[in-house]
């Protein structure tokens, strides 16, 4: 079985396996604003238990459950529930992603969009797909007539310049959506939003959703421009990622307003 072969039917069968309407979330530890409810554990157990038996010799770094392996060259990056904030309080906003890094680049991902009944895949080199049809490099270079996703967490201490930065970018695009969770990423791969921007992300948000965009054409870099790495991986684990994902004609746009809204990258 082929890499994407073995994501669509282990994120299939994730999705089916996720219970509706959320419900039975508990706030972690230390993260006013983050929740946790059965279902994510259980769809990381699940999620390991299908890559352990696929792939042994490679390892596994779970939002839930940390890290499993002994530093091997592949690491499969999973969130079992991307928006459990959104998926807790029924949401149809939320995703399920698995990504594969290798030697800390990423080589594989996967996204399951339960409520949508969607699936995006890709592998580096061999392009990006929804549901078994190639995506194409979205064309827009209008800022003005693109819809740009932001996603603000309100435990950030970033937040009111966060405000600063999405007021800088609503006064000249068609209008601002707030999903804050893979949905926004995935519409911007079809060429829904032109943009998605988030400065609190952890490394389990960001791998399946690099590889994917970026074989869509997608440039997924940091916020105000610097590459992404994930490696070295322990160190990765612990970080916090920003985020600007844009088409390549609205992305350099984008970059001269970040620019032009602080004088100083937080």
């Amino acid at each position: 079985m082929t890499r994407l072969a073995f994501l669509d039917s282990v994120l299939r069968e994730a999705a089916e396996r996720l219970p509706p309407g959320g419900g039975g979330a508990v706030t972690k530890p230390g993260e006013p604003n983050q929740v946790v409810t059965e279902a994510d554990h259980e769809i990381e157990e699940f999620l390991t238990a299908r890559i352990r038996a696929a792939y042994p010799e490679h390892d596994i770094l779970g939002e839930e459950t940390g890290f499993h392996g002994m530093n091997a060259r592949a690491t499969w990056v999973l969130d079992p529930i991307d928006g459990t904030s959104n998926y807790a309080a029924g949401s149809p906003l939320f995703g399920i992603m698995a990504g594969l890094l290798v030697d800390g680049v990423p080589v594989a991902g996967g996204v399951a969009l339960p409520a949508f009944g969607e699936v995006y895949l890709a592998e580096r080199g061999a392009g990006a797909f929804r549901n078994g049809q190639r995506l194409r490099p979205p064309t827009a270079s209008d800022l003005s007539a693109s819809l740009i996703a932001y996603g603000i967490d309100g435990e950030s201490e970033l937040a009111r310049q966060d405000f600063e930065f999405a007021a800088e970018l609503a006064t000249r695009c068609r209008g601002l959506r707030m999903g804050n969770s893979v949905f926004d990423l995935m519409q911007l791969a079809t060429g829904a939003y032109g943009a998605s921007l988030n400065r609190t992300t952890r490394i389990w948000d960001s791998v399946a959703p690099h590889v994917i965009l970026e074989e869509a054409g997608i440039p997924y870099t940091g916020f105000f421009g610097e590459p992404i790495s994930y490696s070295p991986l322990d160190v990765a684990a612990k970080a916090n990622f920003t985020v600007c994902a844009a088409v390549p004609g609205l992305h350099p746009q984008i970059q001269r307003l970040l620019g032009g809204a602080s004088s100083q990258p937080a």
